[in-house]
C-alpha cells in the first residue's frame, strides 16, 4: 500500500451521524477544530517485507472535543467490481449477491439447474451492492474471526490485508469500505471509535446504531494501529493462505483453557442424552428438551444438520450399552419413519408425522439436502464401526435408498443444489454448497455396497470436482444452513472438508489433497483466532470465557459457537496426516479446547439473561448440567442479543462436543518430528531424546481418561490411560 494512498481525518459527528470530516495533513501537525486543539502524529514502520505498520496518535491538547472520531482511510483508485473482499467470517467476496428482503428465517426462490444465473440469493446483510447506486458496508472490528479486511485485484496478482487490534481504550474500531458510482474507485476507513450510521440486526443491515461518538478532554487521545500486508498473490485462495500466518499479528494467541478434561465432559454429556434426548415412545434421541421440545418441532427430531443421526455416532462409539441399544432403536426409528418415498429423508418429524424444512409453510415438501447428505455420511460411518450381527437389513437398504437418490439426483441436474422435494427428489433450488459432505457418504456407499460402487465413486468424484471449481476455487461456501437462504457459512465448507479428505484417503490421488488443503484454508478464516473481551459484568466475562476456537456461524447469524456444526473436526487430523502442515493440527486443538468451558456444569453452572425460550420455572438462571448454548456473541447483532450473554437453550454444540469426545485423541505425538499436540486438557512432553515414551500430565482437578495416539507414517499406537487429578504419568504409551 503506498503512502500517497493513505490518508487520515477526524470526523464530527451528531449522534451517529457523520456531519463533517477534516482532512489531517501527515505524517504530524496540530489542529484547531471547534472548543479543542489537537496534536497528531502518524508513525509508519516496516516489520517485514510487503508489510507497514501504522499507528496514528491524535491528542488533544487544550479545550474538549465532543462526538468526534478518528480514522485512517486508504484509497483504492485501481478498483473494480472484479475485487475479491473479505473480512473473515463476516464479509466473503464482498458479500456482492442478489438480496432477499425478507424477515427471518430467508428462504431462497425456487430456482431450477437450467437457471443461467446461479448465483447466491442471501439475507439484508452489510455488504456491498450486487445492483447499481450505493455501495457500502459497516462492521466493527468484533465482527470478524480475524480484525480486519482483506482484497485480491486479480487484474494485477496483488492481495492487501489491513489488520488491526480487536479494540483500543475506546471500544472496538470501525471498518467502512464504500465504492463509487461507476465502482472504479474505493475507500476503506478504519475508525476509532466506530460510529456505524446504521447497525446490523437480524436480516436488516439498517437497524439503529447503538455506537457513539467520542468526547474527549485536554490530555486524551485517540490511538489507530494498523497492519498493512500488500504482496503478490495469484488467486483468491492465495488471500486466504496469506491470512494464515498473519491470524495473531495484531491480537494476542489463545490461551486455552485446561481445567477439565474431555472423559469428564462425555460423563455429563451421555447421561444427558439418556436423560433428557431420549424419547422412549418413539424411540429416538431428539435435537432438543423440554419444554423447547413441546414448542417447537424444530426441536423434536430433526435428520441430520443439527444433530439427528450424528450423536448417535458418538453415543455408539463411546457410549455404554444402554446407549447402544438406543442407538439401534433410532435405526429402527429412522427407517420406519424418517425416510421419504424419494429415499432422501424427512427433515423433520415431530409427534410421529413428518414435515419440510420449508419454515414457513409445514405442508411444503422441502427438504434441505444437507440434512440427508449428512445421514448418509454418519449414518453408514456408524454402521461401519457395528458388528455385523448387530446390522439390520432394513438399515443397509435405506441408506442404499439414499445413496441412489443422490446419483439419481446428479444425473438429471449435475448438481445437488440446495433444497429438493422430499417425496419426488426433484431439484427445487439449485445452487450452494449444501450438501458439501456428500461425496464423503457416496464414497461410504461405495464401500458398503460394492454392486453401486461405480455409480457413487463416479458422482462423489464428479461432485466434488464441482463443488471445487465452482465454488472453493471461488471462494465461496454457502447454503449449509436452513435457515440463512443461501448466504456464505462455515458449515458448508466443514461438510466439504470431509468430502475432500474422504476422496484423498480412498483415491490416493495428490489432487485431493491440495483440494483438502485449500478447503482447510478457507475454514480457517471462520475460526476465532484470539480470546474476545467480553464486557466485565457479562456470563462470559465474570467466568473468563476464551472465544478462540469458536466457529463464526455464517454471515447472517452474527455469533460465533462452541463447536463446528455438525462435527468434531476430524477431518484436520485425517488431513494432517496426508498434508504434515502443522496448522490443520493447531487449528484443530484450538476448536477442541475452547468447546469444554462452553457446557454448562453443576460445579460450574451457565447463567442466561437473553429472554428466549424462558426456562418452565422462574427460579430457573441457570442451563442445566450438559447443555450448551450455540451463542458465542462477541457482538451486538440484534434483538436482544447481548455480548457475553447466553439464553436457555439446549443446542447442536453438545453434539460437536460429544464427537470431539468420541473421535479425537486427546494426546496425539509423532516420535519422528517431535510434535506433541494436547487436544485434551492435559500436558504432555517427551520423556528422553529417543522419544520413546510420553510424561502426561492432568493438570485438571477431575480424573481424566485420555486417548494417545502416537504414530509416524509407518507405525500407529493407541491406547486409553487413566490419570487422577493432579498427577503425572511416566513412560506411558512406549512406542
Amino acid at each position: 500500500m503506498q503512502t500517497k494512498h493513505l490518508s487520515a481525518h477526524l470526523h464530527s459527528h451528531r449522534r451517529t451521524l457523520r456531519i463533517h470530516s477534516q482532512l489531517l495533513p501527515l505524517p504530524e501537525g496540530d489542529l484547531k477544530q471547534s472548543e479543542a486543539l489537537w496534536r497528531f502524529r502518524l508513525e509508519e514502520t516496516s516489520p517485514a517485507i510487503h508489510q507497514r505498520q501504522y499507528r496514528l496518535e491524535a491528542e488533544v491538547t487544550e479545550g474538549e472535543a465532543r462526538q468526534v472520531s478518528l480514522s485512517l482511510d486508504l484509497h483504492f483508485p485501481d478498483w473494480s467490481e472484479d475485487v475479491y473482499v473479505l473480512s473473515p467470517g463476516a464479509i466473503v467476496n464482498g458479500n456482492r449477491f442478489p438480496v432477499i428482503p425478507d424477515r427471518y428465517p430467508p428462504l431462497p426462490p425456487l430456482r431450477t439447474a437450467d437457471d443461467p444465473d446461479q448465483r447466491p440469493r442471501i439475507s439484508r446483510v452489510p455488504r456491498l451492492s450486487a445492483e447499481p447506486g450505493p455501495s457500502r458496508f459497516e462492521i466493527p472490528s468484533i465482527d470478524p474471526a480475524v480484525p480486519g479486511i482483506g482484497f485480491w485485484f486479480p487484474d494485477q496478482k496483488r492481495c492487501v490485508w489491513i489488520l488491526t487490534p480487536e479494540r483500543n481504550t475506546l471500544g472496538c474500531f470501525g471498518y467502512t469500505l464504500e465504492e463509487n458510482g461507476d465502482r472504479s474507485e474505493a475507500r476503506l476507513r478504519i475508525s476509532s471509535p466506530c460510529v456505524r450510521e446504521a447497525a446490523y440486526t437480524m436480516t436488516n443491515d439498517q437497524g439503529p446504531s447503538p455506537d457513539q461518538p467520542a468526547d474527549l478532554r485536554a490530555g486524551e487521545r485517540i490511538e489507530i494501529s494498523m497492519l498493512c500486508v500488500d504482496q503478490p498473490c495469484d488467486s483468491i485462495q492465495d488471500l486466504y493462505e496469506t491470512l494464515i500466518p498473519l491470524r495473531n499479528t495484531m491480537v494476542p494467541p489463545p490461551r486455552r483453557r485446561c481445567d477439565f478434561p474431555l472423559s469428564a465432559a462425555w460423563e455429563i454429556l451421555e447421561e444427558k442424552f439418556n436423560r433428557e434426548n431420549w424419547v422412549e415412545d418413539g424411540g429416538y434421541y431428539s435435537v432438543g428438551v423440554e419444554p423447547m421440545r413441546s414448542r417447537s418441532m424444530h426441536q423434536d427430531w430433526q435428520t441430520g444438520w443439527v444433530g439427528g443421526m450424528i450423536h448417535t455416532h458418538s453415543l455408539y462409539l463411546r457410549g455404554d450399552e444402554r446407549s447402544k441399544e438406543r442407538v439401534r432403536r433410532n435405526f429402527d426409528f429412522l427407517f420406519t419413519h424418517g425416510q421419504a418415498p424419494s429415499g432422501f429423508y424427512y427433515g423433520v418429524i415431530h409427534e410421529g408425522r413428518p414435515f419440510g424444512d420449508h419454515y414457513r409453510d409445514d405442508t411444503a415438501p422441502w427438504h434441505l439436502l444437507r440434512k440427508s447428505a449428512d445421514v448418509l455420511f454418519y449414518g453408514l460411518s456408524t454402521l461401519a464401526a457395528m458388528p455385523e450381527k448387530e446390522i439390520k437389513p432394513s438399515w443397509r437398504d435405506g441408506f442404499q435408498k439414499c445413496a441412489d437418490a443422490f446419483v439419481r439426483l446428479w444425473g438429471t441436474c449435475g448438481q445437488f443444489g440446495q433444497f429438493v422435494d422430499h417425496n419426488t427428489g426433484e431439484l427445487l433450488v439449485s445452487g450452494s454448497l449444501s450438501a458439501g459432505i456428500a461425496p464423503a457418504g457416496l464414497v461410504l456407499a461405495a464401500r458398503a455396497y460394492p454392486d453401486r460402487a461405480d455409480d457413487c465413486l463416479r458422482v462423489a468424484v464428479a461432485a466434488a470436482e464441482h463443488y471445487d471449481r465452482d465454488y472453493l476455487r471461488k471462494g465461496l461456501t454457502n447454503g449449509g444452513p436452513g435457515e440463512i437462504a443461501q448466504c456464505p457459512d462455515s458449515e458448508s465448507v466443514a461438510g466439504l472438508l470431509e468430502s475432500l479428505v474422504t476422496l484423498a484417503e480412498e483415491t490416493g490421488e495428490a489432487r485431493w489433497v491440495d483440494a483438502a488443503a485449500r478447503c482447510a484454508a478457507q475454514a480457517a478464516s471462520w475460526v476465532f483466532s484470539y480470546d474476545a473481551a467480553f464486557p466485565p459484568d457479562s456470563a462470559f466475562g465474570q467466568m473468563d470465557m476464551l472465544s478462540a476456537g469458536t466457529v463464526l456461524a455464517n454471515v447472517q447469524n452474527k455469533h460465533s459457537a462452541p463447536g463446528i456444526c455438525t462435527h468434531s473436526g476430524l477431518s484436520l487430523l485425517r488431513l494432517y496426516r496426508l498434508s504434515h502442515n502443522p496448522f490443520h493440527l493447531d487449528l484443530l486443538r484450538d476448536i477442541a479446547r475452547a468447546l469444554p468451558q462452553y457446557m454448562s456444569r453443576e460445579d460450574r453452572p451457565i447463567p442466561w439473561k437473553i429472554p428466549y425460550n424462558p426456562p418452565e420455572s422462574p427460579d430457573i438462571r441457570h442451563l442445566k448440567p450438559g447443555w450448551m448454548c450455540e451463542r458465542v456473541n462477541v457482538t451486538q447483532w440484534g434483538g436482544d442479543e447481548r455480548i457475553g450473554e447466553v439464553f436457555y437453550y439446549s443446542c447442536w454444540s453438545e453434539v460437536s462436543l460429544a464427537l470431539t469426545c468420541a473421535e479425537l485423541p486427546g494426546v496425539y505425538a509423532r516420535p519422528d518430528t517431535g510434535d506433541i499436540w494436547c487436544l485434551d486438557a492435559v500436558e504432555a512432553d517427551w520423556m528422553e531424546d529417543a522419544r520413546r515414551a510420553l510424561r502426561i500430565h492432568n493438570p485438571t482437578p477431575f480424573p481424566a481418561r485420555v486417548r494417545i495416539l502416537i504414530e509416524t507414517d509407518s507405525d500407529r499406537h493407541t491406547s486409553d490411560i487413566e490419570i487422577p487429578s493432579g498427577e503425572i504419568l511416566e513412560r506411558v504409551v512406549p512406542f
